[in-house]
């Protein structure tokens, strides 16, 4: 491959067989912001220009890459809009048209309602599959899955209020991957990485 990094850490006679991008492929956070990258799950090619060509190269080294994924979409992104159009949010019980608004060290926006099959779908038809998936990405990690940062009173499909998903969430995220996989048909094995919380 083409890293200095990879290359030492081979010299050093480490095994290593893969990469894990954390928040930085994406663009990045913004605390506090809604102009930070987290939720758009799409390449920052000033940071990573070229993500197809470069996995391309980790793979002929027999390297694989991870892409870490939130359940929190920043309320600056097309993908934010995107989904707020559609109600694929968890939204204000009191009124189900308003996605719930967070504001933490990933920026400020909402959270993915992985209760919503439609919306889960959406995910991955229009942002992981596109993303990472078709750029060479092998697995996924899915980070503060448990969530860490959420709203109690926030309202999912259906009804169903966040103590009846809390335990569900992580779940139904990987859930919607192995589900995407195989609309995809797929046939190689995903990796997964959850971080609940």
């Amino acid at each position: 491959s083409d890293s200095r990094e990879v290359k030492s850490v081979r010299d050093a006679h480490m095994p290593i067989d893969g990469i894990v991008l954390d928040l930085s492929w994406f663009g990045g956070i913004r605390s506090g912001s809604p102009q930070s990258s987290i939720g758009a799950l799409d390449w920052d090619t000033q940071r990573f220009p070229e993500p197809r060509e470069h996995i391309e190269a980790y793979r002929r080294d027999d390297l694989g890459v991870i892409a870490i994924e939130e359940s929190y979409v920043s309320a600056g992104t097309l993908t934010y809009r995107q989904m707020r159009e559609q109600g694929y949010l968890a939204v204000n019980c009191s009124d189900r048209h308003t996605p719930i608004s967070l504001s933490e060290w990933w920026g400020e926006g909402s959270m993915i309602d992985w209760t919503n099959e439609k919306a889960a779908r959406w995910v991955h038809d229009n942002r992981r599959f596109p993303n990472i998936i078709r750029n060479g990405v092998l697995g996924h990690w899915t980070d503060l899955g448990e969530p860490s940062n959420y709203d109690r009173i926030a309202c999912y499909h259906g009804g169903k209020r966040h103590a009846d998903v809390h335990n569900l969430y992580n779940f139904l995220w990987l859930q919607s991957i192995y589900e995407g996989y195989v609309r995809d048909h797929r046939d190689n094995r995903t990796r997964t990485v959850q971080r609940p919380f």
